[in-house]
């Protein structure tokens, strides 16, 4: 986001190591602000694209980590929906007076000059159909600033800072956080329970899908989710903002929506498929990535492109190089021709997803290791846990990934694999690498599948760690 004018000279970032934190720090350093940021749990790769930018990492959350030779007036403090309002650094600059925002509210405030702003919603699929929405603006010619939720590969990170005249964002529901951005057109890939430790109820959730696309120009949704259906149903007869408002429905099958798939084929688990408005073929694209859940991706960015002006030309050029994005069934090598994979499910319908594309991938074999990411969705979804892995040979569990929580549910990562078929507990990455090298043949997949580190069990077995 080039041009951006703060009223600032040093910025502060509390969780700097989360993507979406160190993309705006990196973006900031880029139009040459001073950037600093903390956080208790660094990722190294991201600390070293920091350090590299020539932000400074503080490790762990102390006072002191706030600026102290510039006047408090020329500091904003930016802190992620993950902190908690006793933290000691935003105590301190609630103390000191200094101005402080919200991931999401000071992306707003960076993005207000924009005049087209996407804003990718929904429980799955954001960071997919925001790089796929990417690479289809990227065959088309337009520049467009990009902030995704993973790693773009072709683009070397999480962003893309493009000419300044559009903007194609994650808008996250946890916390309602989006519900603090401003985006021209919305887009919905799906709504259901999720973030329960918050929202409690799918009641909340609707509600607060409907503040988010209500206040958009326009807004696609794809009415595949039942959820997402009723939201839009809801949106045209309420018709919120009179004309000119305009939703848009799109569908892997349903040919009343707006836009939708047409003859759909798969390949070793990848989808070819034609793409229609009302009955008018427009785009024939073949899909690289699997599974019936990128169709569905792929299927909402066409569907946000065309409403967006892109010609179904480079929308079926677009998505047929899309090539995927970090930890989204990423490859990460081989070890004794078994096949190594790395994926970020960490819902239930995530997982039965991921399993249902690489069943198809003709694997013999699939031992899928699997961390479940904090206690309170671990325990508000443990039955659907149980059922998630049927298409795995063997699913191995590992120790829940606390992130901001205290297990406070009294739910384990052992109660898991003993309700599992074919579950088994092992608490760390190193003991499953251990067990992935025992097991590891031609015909197998290694598949580490979760939130949390459990990317780290490739590293061990590649030898990066």
């Amino acid at each position: 986001m080039k041009k951006i004018i703060l009223p600032y000279t040093h910025l502060h970032f509390i969780g700097i190591c989360g993507i979406s934190m160190s993309s705006l720090a990196e973006i900031c350093a880029l139009d040459g602000y001073t950037v600093s940021g903390s956080d208790v749990a660094a990722s190294s790769s991201r600390e070293r694209a920091l350090l590299n930018a020539g932000i400074q990492v503080f490790h762990g959350n102390s006072p002191d980590n706030l600026p102290k030779e510039v006047p408090e007036r020329d500091v904003a403090v930016i802190f992620s929906a993950a902190i908690k309002a006793d933290d000691p650094e935003l105590v301190e600059a609630e103390k000191r007076k200094i101005n402080t925002f919200s991931r999401a509210k000071f992306m707003t405030l960076m993005s207000a000059g924009i005049p087209r702003r996407i804003g990718i919603s929904g429980m799955h699929g954001k960071s997919t159909v925001c790089a796929m929405l990417a690479q289809i603006f990227r065959a088309a010619g337009a520049e467009p600033d990009v902030i995704c939720g993973a790693d773009i590969p072709w683009a070397g990170g999480a962003f893309i800072n493009g000419g300044g005249d559009e903007l194609i964002f994650e808008a996250c529901e946890y916390k309602d956080s989006f519900l603090s951005m401003r985006p021209t057109l919305a887009t919905v890939t799906n709504i259901e329970a999720e973030h329960l430790d918050y929202f409690g109820a799918i009641e909340p959730i609707r509600d607060s899908f409907y503040r988010y696309a209500s206040r958009a120009d326009s807004c696609v949704i794809n009415v595949d989710s039942p959820e997402a259906r009723s939201l839009a149903d809801r949106l045209m007869h309420d018709n919120c903002h009179g004309e000119p408002y305009r939703t848009v429905t799109c569908s892997v099958s349903d040919n009343t929506a707006d836009y939708y798939a047409t003859e759909i084929s798969f390949d070793r688990g990848a989808a070819a498929f034609g793409f229609a408005e009302r009955g008018k073929g427009l785009c024939h694209p073949r899909l690289k990535v699997i599974g019936m859940h990128n169709l569905s991706n792929a299927v909402t960015a066409a569907a946000t492109a065309i409403t967006a002006g892109i010609h179904p030309e480079y929308v079926e050029k677009g998505l047929s190089e899309y090539g995927g994005i970090s930890r989204r069934m990423e490859y990460r090598g081989t070890l004794n021709g078994a096949v190594i994979l790395d994926d970020y499910a960490h819902h239930p319908t995530e997982i039965k997803a991921t399993l249902a594309a690489v069943r198809e991938m003709g694997f013999r074999f699939i031992s899928c290791a699997f961390q479940p990411h904090t206690y309170s969705r671990t325990a508000s979804f443990f039955c659907d846990f149980v059922n998630a892995f049927s298409d795995a040979d063997e699913v191995v569990f590992a120790d829940i990934y606390a992130a901001r929580e205290k297990n406070d549910y009294g739910v384990t990562a052992h109660d898991l694999a003993n309700a599992t078929q074919n579950g088994h507990y092992l608490p760390t990455p190193r003991l499953i690498a251990e067990h992935f090298r025992n097991i590891a043949a031609p015909g197998v997949l290694l598949l580490t599948m979760g939130a949390g580190e459990l990317n780290t069990v490739a590293d061990i077995l590649i030898g990066q760690e």
